[in-house]
């Protein structure tokens, strides 16, 4: 049973009677969780263990507030033998009324023989739920924050002079308040590169604009190399990514474009010519299920079970033998990564960094090729590299890879990171080797950009984490510390 109610006062004569009924000794012990912040009109679950130190006994489970009994439970009643225990959940809503106010969630434990009953209260303050997210820019952003709302808005904050905020001005303040891109709607997807981002549309229909000196946004520029007005790049895509100063898509037909920078055969045409048009890759005649970016250069696989990549090879990052890290090695056409096709068919996410790349498989598991200082292999040294594939973990729900390390969340609800750790916040980001962060309750998505994470809680909550500048992280200060684990709560 669920309701929503002004929400909860405590019942004074009900606490009074239940508090005279206490014996002297303790024969029931019930484990509260703490006091929370609620959002209005969203869901929450108390969760109260119960513990019978007596004989065993049947009991009753109520919650209450000024109406009387408001939520349901997954245990009305239950019997519970001498020194056994019960975990009761109780679901709670609090109505847009109840914004700004104190509440006292009342919690009975009542039992049905003459044992004394006892009761446990769990204050909250009740907040405006604002936007709710549903997934931030997947990229290496460097200094700008972007998400995308329940609603299908984009929302961008922190640095946007280079036409990141998409609403006709090249610059405006990084201390404004996080904006809607008002020309857009119905994004289901958003990725970035260093200072330009693309959204993905329900209808198929791909959106750039930001900096566009080597036409990474795909459109025309407003203003010098600035695109501050979106503009449609693609339409009839299913997917995008981006690299660090290009763009990727893959459209329904199993057809991958690219268009930005070409300096490093990241549009894998051959060439060397930047594009602000989108052009055909062609994989050999193959269609591609999967696209993933790297920081310069791109993997495509295919329904015909092989993995595609082109771009910077340095440190064998693409999976086919390179040089060693810092030397590159361009690939100006797409090339069949044979190392990676027996996991081909496996693969649920690609992508990777500056000399390494990384996949999810079906099961779970995370391999990665390339430099081995990013791929959490216990070691910090740039001179270790190959394109044979190696575990990372295993139990991963979700997978970003970017530039020079990754974050995971797994199917459990926690963070794991791993990657190089020079740089002025990487040490604090990743590990040499998977790492558990601490974090703000269960996960539920990761997020981020080139030196910065972001994760999103069950309660639909926004932490950041990482390299802070220019209000991305910390939305009231400009040019504050790096942000440590678990992060710092953005508020919309």
């Amino acid at each position: 049973m669920k309701k929503h109610y002004p929400f909860f006062k405590v019942l004074f004569a009900l606490a009074v009677l239940l508090a005279i009924s206490l014996p002297a000794r303790a024969s029931i012990t019930i484990d509260a969780p703490g006091d929370q912040n609620l959002r209005q009109n969203t869901e929450a679950v108390y969760t109260f263990s119960v513990t019978n130190n007596d004989v065993a006994a049947g009991f009753r489970f109520l919650a209450f507030d000024d109406q009387g009994f408001v939520v349901g439970q997954s245990h009305a009643y239950a019997f519970i033998g001498a020194g056994e225990t019960v975990v009761v959940s109780v679901v709670v809503n609090p109505g847009a009324s109840a914004v700004g106010t104190v509440s006292t969630l009342l919690f009975a434990v009542l039992p049905v023989s003459d044992i004394p009953g006892f009761m446990v209260e769990v204050k909250g303050y009740v907040i405006d739920e604002g936007p709710k997210i549903t997934g931030t820019a997947q990229g290496i952003l460097l200094t700008t924050g972007a998400m995308v709302t329940e609603d299908g808005d984009v929302l961008v904050w922190g640095f946007r002079g280079s036409g990141q905020q998409g609403n006709g001005k090249t610059a405006v303040s990084s201390n404004a308040k996080p904006e809607k891109v008002h020309s857009l709607s119905n994004v289901v997807a958003l990725a970035g590169g260093a200072y330009h981002l693309v959204a993905l549309h329900a209808d198929g229909n791909v959106s750039g604009w930001g900096q566009s000196g080597y036409g990474e946004t795909g459109c025309k520029p407003n203003s010098g190399i600035y695109t501050h007005t979106p503009c449609t790049v693609l339409t009839n895509a299913v997917q995008i990514s981006g690299g660090e100063y290009f763009s990727i898509a893959l459209d329904k037909d199993g057809k991958v474009w690219t268009w930005g920078h070409n300096l490093y055969g990241q549009l894998g045409n051959g060439g060397t010519k930047n594009s602000q048009v989108p052009v055909n890759v062609n994989l050999n005649g193959e269609k591609a299920r999967l696209i993933g970016g790297a920081y310069e250069g791109a993997f495509a696989v295919t329904e015909e079970g092989h993995v595609w990549a082109w771009g910077d090879n340095e440190a064998s990052g693409l999976g086919f033998q390179g040089p060693s890290y810092g030397v590159q090695k361009i690939i100006r056409t797409p090339t069949l990564v044979t190392n990676l096709t027996p996991y081909a068919h496996r693969i649920t996410y690609i992508a990777g960094g500056n000399g390494w790349g990384q996949a999810l498989l079906d099961d779970g598991t995370v391999i990665g090729w390339g430099l081995r200082a990013a791929l959490g292999q216990g070691t910090t040294l740039t001179s270790i590299s190959s394109p044979v594939p190696v575990e990372v973990m295993r139990n991963v729900k979700q997978l970003y890879a970017r530039y020079v390390g990754s974050i995971a969340l797994t199917n459990d609800g926690e963070v794991f990171t791993w990657g190089q750790t020079g740089g002025s916040a990487f040490k604090m980001i990743y590990g040499e080797r998977p790492t558990l962060r601490q974090t703000v309750g269960s996960v539920v998505e990761v997020g981020g950009g080139k030196e910065h994470v972001f994760y999103k809680t069950q309660d639909g909550s926004l932490y950041g984490v990482g390299y802070n500048d220019l209000y991305k992280l910390d939305l009231t200060k400009c040019c504050a510390p790096n942000v440590n684990w678990p992060g710092a709560s953005l508020s919309f």
